[in-house]
């Protein structure tokens, strides 16, 4: 299913919308800014969750908006707090955010409270505006 067109507001609905790379790449890809986020930074750390077992990505912030020109790239992770997929998507984030405008967290499954799951799921749902406004987040699926 494709993802949704953008509101008046220049957001996706609320809820969470599937999508290969190749569909992420299509609807977000407007803007050079956006293609340079994509290639030289989503590309390749999506490799590097692959390789440490994620299946997939939440990608938020204004990188799901129509801002042509976002700063950087949000996502987080689902993994238990314990687990190795945790830490190491905590000991690349800096690294991730400094090389390529990735700023990808690890959301707990297993807490609540601060850096759980529901934490990230409240935090991207909507826009930082006052008034919040209520928007989507992209499930964006890194392997078969």
């Amino acid at each position: 299913m494709p993802t949704p067109q953008f509101n008046a507001y220049g957001l996706l609905p609320p809820g969470f919308h599937p999508a290969t790379m190749e569909e992420l790449k299509r609807k977000f890809g407007f803007s050079l800014k956006r293609r340079s986020l994509i290639e030289g930074g989503l590309e390749l750390v999506a490799r590097e969750l692959v390789g440490i077992g994620v299946p997939e990505l939440y990608v938020d912030g204004s990188f799901v908006e129509q801002d042509p020109s976002p700063g950087d790239l949000d996502g987080y992770v689902l993994a238990e707090a314990t687990s190795k997929v945790y830490r190491e998507i905590a000991e690349r984030q800096e690294l991730w955010l400094m090389q390529y405008r990735m700023d990808i967290w690890p959301a707990a499954t297993d807490v609540e409270g601060n850096g759980s799951q529901t934490y990230f799921e409240q935090l991207f749902g909507h826009t930082a505006n006052d008034p919040p406004r209520p928007k989507g987040i992209v499930k964006l699926k890194l392997r078969g």
